[in-house]
């Protein structure tokens, strides 16, 4: 386990250097490429993979399962996945969940799920970091995100990033602690 542990470092470290010289704000597929002698991206997990696998996220695996979205249906990427714990989940009204577990309202979800996906970057926290803060950051459902900074968290709408840079195959989660409602579900 630490071996695999140091391999995802020394990848973060080519992530951030490659995207240095580069003057890129994102991972792009293709690094994973380059840096496949050292460590091989493809061989890792995808982000729904991890997903299920990670006792954090066993009411996001329910949901991802409940729209329709498995293992084998996971999206080439790059991607960010700002990923609700479950203890954002609980934290969520009982009306608000009341309503988007019941099946007739499966496109709503999916619409939700989709609004803490960041499609084609992958970014690592550092790469967050290094934005012009605050920045918009467009989602899966063409609505956007606001990344923020506060007293060095990363801050997405109203929820904080309690644990970054699970990267994936396809992918990086960063673990938020609320669950982000896109604006036309707040008004």
């Amino acid at each position: 386990m630490r071996f695999i542990t140091v391999l995802i470092l020394v990848a973060l470290t080519l992530l951030h250097q490659v995207s240095s010289s580069t003057g890129s704000t994102y991972f792009h597929a293709s690094l994973s490429k380059t840096m496949c002698p050292m460590i091989c991206l493809d061989q890792l997990p995808s982000v729904i993979q991890l997903i299920n696998k990670d006792e954090r996220f066993t009411i996001l695996a329910l949901a991802l399962q409940a729209i329709g979205v498995t293992e084998a249906d996971d999206v080439e990427g790059p991607y960010t996945f700002f990923a609700p714990n479950d203890a954002a989940f609980n934290a969520v009204p009982r009306d608000v969940v009341e309503h988007f577990s019941d099946p007739k309202n499966v496109e709503e979800l999916g619409a939700l799920l989709a609004y803490h996906v960041i499609p084609e970057k992958a970014m690592t926290a550092a790469q967050i970091q290094a934005l012009s803060l605050p920045t918009q950051l467009k989602t899966l459902i063409d609505d956007s995100v606001t990344v923020s900074r506060d007293n060095n968290q990363i801050k997405v709408n109203d929820a904080t990033v309690i644990a970054s840079d699970i990267i994936a195959k396809n992918g990086i989660i960063h673990v938020i602690d609320k669950v982000l409602i896109p604006k036309a579900k707040t008004d």
